[in-house]
């Protein structure tokens, strides 16, 4: 089960624009990156759908509740690590 970690970054002008994606708990202490929108910030900057949430804004071991609040407060940039597991 290889995989890889990716650094996703996002700017936006207006803070009504939406990032473009949702989060979930996975069951298991991690938080899945879900509801990709297409065309997004969040598609254009590279993020997908299965994503694991491992470092946002410089933060780690954020659980659900925490990852909420952060993107809910989070102004014009935004930056996450997140691991990808090959799904080839």
């Amino acid at each position: 089960m290889g995989g890889e970690t990716v650094t996703v970054r996002m700017a936006r002008g207006d803070r009504s624009t939406a990032w473009g994606f949702g989060v979930t708990d996975s069951g298991r202490g991690e938080v899945i990156i879900v509801n990709v929108v297409p065309g997004s910030l969040a598609d254009r900057a590279g993020l997908r759908n299965g994503d694991i949430l491992d470092i946002l804004e410089g933060l780690n071991n954020l659980d659900l509740k925490a990852t909420d609040r952060l993107l809910v407060t989070s102004r014009d940039r935004i930056e996450l690590v997140v691991h990808r597991y090959d799904v080839s």
